[in-house]
């Protein structure tokens, strides 16, 4: 686990990062028993925004949903084309098909056009008013309801399972073009602009991994890659 700082004890509630690994596991046991089961086809992400988990599939394109509260699947929202990425909050969902980036209502209508990218996007976050999209070391920020662009940045260090601290305004996420393997963190500055890009004082010290998970500790925060799962000491 890293600590680049303390948080305020009541500022993070980063719960939906839990459901990376076990949503369906937990699903199925809150489900009643008539709910429709969740299709057996694996999942391109899964998020959750205000009680509801979206399951976010490439074939066919769609995003299935659970209540949390009501304990039921909801009805399937149909994209246009294949995602290659997804992000929710509790006003839109954001969708990237390739090198085109779209906002939707949380009911799956009204599409937005909001960016072309020269690549396939496959980073997709939200943090307050912006949106943080790209692939691998360049990442833009957009007005997430504009659509207008704020920054564009291409960085040294790649970006792999990404995700991010929303009350720090911070993306966090592992490295794929250095070795030894490192978590870096990059601060998204209030107006939407980039900061620095930083690695960790533990360069080298957790083996390589696909994805980054962010989660509130009791004395701070913490963060640890999918395959290395230390407890806090």
């Amino acid at each position: 686990m890293l600590r680049y700082g303390e948080l305020q004890p009541e500022v993070d509630t980063m719960f939906r990062l839990t459901y990376r690994a076990l949503a369906l596991l937990v699903l199925i046991s809150l489900a009643p028993a008539q709910a429709e089961p969740p299709s057996a086809t694996p999942w391109l992400t899964v998020e959750e925004s205000a009680g509801i988990v979206y399951f976010v599939f490439t074939a066919p394109a769609r995003v299935e949903r659970y209540d949390l509260d009501a304990r039921a699947w909801l009805g399937d929202i149909l994209l246009p084309a294949a995602p290659t990425a997804f992000a929710v909050d509790e006003q839109h969902l954001y969708v990237s098909f390739g090198r085109r980036t779209s906002r939707f209502s949380l009911g799956g209508s009204g599409e937005v056009h909001l960016k072309n990218t020269p690549q396939d996007v496959d980073i997709l976050l939200v943090l307050g008013d912006q949106l943080v999209f790209g692939t691998y070391g360049s990442l833009w920020s957009l007005d997430k309801l504009t659509g207008a662009e704020i920054d564009f940045e291409e960085f040294f260090y790649s970006f792999q399972g990404a995700e991010v601290a929303p009350s720090r305004r911070e993306i966090f996420s592992r490295t794929g073009n250095v070795i030894p393997a490192d978590i870096t963190v990059l601060p998204l500055n209030p107006d939407g602009t980039f900061g620095e890009q930083q690695g960790s004082p533990y360069h080298g010290d957790y083996p390589n991994a696909a994805r980054v998970f962010v989660f509130r500790a009791k004395r701070g925060w913490q963060t640890t890659a999918e395959s290395s799962t230390t407890p806090q000491t």
